[in-house]
């Protein structure tokens, strides 16, 4: 997916509708059971009850800033590519 220059994130995610919704259900696919023991552990223990209103809150602060983030220009950075490929290694290496 080359991008040419500059291109507002509510124009980029319009572009590659197709794209982002294929990455997402990937990204759900490999973190549900993750998801699922993360919420687990936030029903059943008091000091992590309050992670049920990050996701929440989270999107709030994305709602609050709507208009400045369709506005936002954004544009490919390679290396950055790279640390999420990692990542997602570190992810499948590290899984039980």
């Amino acid at each position: 997916m080359q991008l040419q220059g500059n291109i507002a994130l509510f124009e980029l995610l319009k572009k590659y509708k197709l794209q982002f919704i294929v990455l997402v259900l990937l990204l759900a696919g490999l973190y549900h059971s993750i998801i699922a023991a993360m919420v687990v552990q936030w029903y059943n223990d008091p000091d992590y009850s309050h992670g049920f209103l990050v996701p929440l809150i989270s999107g709030y602060f994305i709602y609050q800033r709507r208009e400045v983030l369709k506005k936002t220009l954004v544009f490919p950075y390679n290396p950055g590519l790279f640390v999420i490929i990692l990542g997602i290694l570190l992810l499948l290496i590290g899984y039980k």
